[in-house]
């Protein structure tokens, strides 16, 4: 929106700032829920073509099963959603935005998780960032963790299920409150 103008014109006479932030953040939202149920109903297809080939009998989740990895994956995308619209708004380019996204998910969680072991203080610290949460949660729905066959880097066991919830809910009401002061304080 910076580079375009769209955000200028939109402050300038538009319906507001934070209005225009709100329904922002509201249209990622339905984005992200249109993207979790079609991701969820690709697996289930890809999965009963794979049984029906191997000759499998199929074993659907339970409905709540199905709604509790839903859920999670809601909570999960929508956290990374908002601290990457705040992201854009400190940065306002969406190259640096990303770049910035990925070195702190690649490099700065898993630099500051590989000396945590060295400086006690800073391990309680790691436990509590984005992607360890993220990844707790993960795996209290049920993912494999790196250390287990077939598990995905990531996912971790450090934070019960309910830590996890509560913890991405935190930074996604921070991220959305500080978005939410730098949109309003901010020239476009």
């Amino acid at each position: 929106g910076y580079g375009w103008g769209t955000w200028k014109t939109l402050f300038t006479t538009g319906p507001g700032r934070l209005t225009t932030l709100g329904g922002t953040l509201l249209a990622l939202v339905v984005v992200f829920a249109i993207t979790a149920v079609l991701t969820l109903l690709v697996s289930l297809a890809a999965s009963s073509v794979l049984t029906t080939i191997e000759s499998q009998d199929l074993a659907w989740p339970a409905v709540g099963t199905l709604a509790e990895g839903l859920g999670a994956a809601m909570l999960i995308i929508v956290m990374w959603g908002v601290a990457g619209a705040l992201v854009g708004i400190v940065a306002k380019s969406p190259a640096v935005s990303v770049g910035l996204g990925l070195v702190w998910v690649m490099v700065v969680e898993n630099l500051v998780r590989g000396v945590a072991g060295l400086l006690g203080p800073l391990e309680s610290v790691t436990e509590v960032f984005p992607g360890t949460a993220a990844g707790s949660l993960a795996f209290a729905v049920g993912s494999a963790s790196a250390g287990e066959p077939g598990g995905a880097p990531g996912i971790t066991d450090v934070l019960t299920g309910t830590q996890s919830v509560t913890v991405l809910s935190i930074y996604i009401v921070v991220f959305a409150i500080v978005a939410g002061l730098l949109m309003a304080r901010r020239d476009a």
